[in-house]
């Protein structure tokens, strides 16, 4: 049963891993960055402090398979345009996110002091500078300098892969595809904390992590670069298209003119270069009435334009562009349909 104790629940003599006002906190700051409204902010909150209600404890290590599930049904979720959902679900993969940020396992008894400085911990908008004030020395008084120093170090690369992760978003992940922005998401909600830290630490990493996972599930539903590759590739086939119907048809109105000068020329040769001839002229008017060479094009374009979008389409909605054979301009179609078999 759930004990209502000093601003945190109490599962079974086991404490939480970051307080429920610390998810809720961070979630509200997640909803103004990405501008939700009351009703999506709640959604989001529910998902955020649901898991606590689970018991499907510890939430601080062994969860990255339920931070990837939850992340990946998000995203999808949100291009379905089942916001509930998806802001539901993410609520709960930064749930585990955030507990995973705590240092020190719930059941540990310095554990409701270290979640309530969590809770009161400020906001700090530059990372860097955070790490480099060097607040694990004063928490960690007793550590041997060189721990201090490689936590120090982790924590650097860690808040190096944040911010490349942050210029990719804000370049709208131009140039990437959906695999690669599937897997940078996942890796940044699943990256491994220093075996040191603080308040200040878990709170900080935890919030900009979530916010940064957040921003990458509901980016545009769309991939602007695909979409233009995709126009483009568009552009290239139907000019193809077009090319294919003007050479069978000159073709064939080449091989008409040869059979009829040959019909005028007579003799035995020419009677049998003018039976190939209407062999041939058969063969094609056939492909040219089943319009087989257009076919041909149509179905590379596809097969061209679904191997393209094959990487872009577990994080977005792929739009191919229709190629339809009826919009070519049928090149001296009336004078090949004249021409006899």
């Amino acid at each position: 049963m759930y004990i209502r104790n000093s601003n945190r629940y109490v599962v079974q003599g086991r404490e939480r891993s970051v307080l429920l006002s610390t998810h809720k906190r961070i979630a509200e700051i997640i909803a103004k960055e990405i501008g939700l409204n009351l009703a999506q902010t709640d959604c989001l909150i529910k998902g955020s402090i649901k898991p606590d209600y689970w018991r499907d404890f510890p939430h601080h290590y062994g969860k990255e398979r339920h931070i990837r599930k939850y992340i990946i049904e998000a995203r999808m979720a949100y291009l379905e345009d089942n916001a509930t959902e998806a802001l539901f679900n993410l609520g709960v993969a930064l749930h585990y996110i955030q507990d995973a940020w705590v240092m020190i396992p719930g059941w540990q008894m310095e554990h409701g002091w270290y979640e309530e400085e969590i809770d009161r911990a400020p906001l700090e908008v530059d990372l860097k500078k955070m790490v480099a004030v060097n607040l694990l020395n004063k928490l960690w008084r007793n550590s041997h300098f060189h721990i201090l120093e490689d936590c120090k170090r982790q924590y650097f690369k860690i808040v190096k892969r944040l911010a490349e992760f942050e210029r990719l978003f804000r370049r709208g992940f131009k140039g990437y595809d959906g695999d690669f922005i599937e897997e940078a998401t996942l890796n940044i909600a699943t990256l491994k904390r220093p075996s040191l830290g603080s308040p200040f630490h878990d709170f900080n990493f935890a919030c900009r992590i979530s916010l940064l996972v957040a921003l990458s599930i509901f980016l545009p539903k769309t991939s602007r670069d695909l979409q233009n590759m995709l126009s483009q590739l568009r552009k290239e086939y139907k000019k193809e298209m077009i090319e294919a119907e003007k050479a069978l048809a000159e073709k064939l109105i080449e091989l008409q003119k040869r059979r009829e000068k040959l019909k005028q020329k007579g003799g035995i040769i020419n009677i049998f270069r003018k039976t190939i001839c209407d062999i041939n002229i058969w063969i094609n008017k056939s492909r040219y009435e089943k319009q087989n060479h257009l076919l041909k094009v149509q179905n590379a374009y596809y097969k061209r334009a679904k191997l393209l979008a094959h990487r872009y389409e577990n994080w977005y909605i792929v739009e191919i562009p229709e190629l339809r054979i009826e919009e070519i301009a049928e090149y001296n179609r009336g004078n090949i349909q004249s021409i006899p078999k």
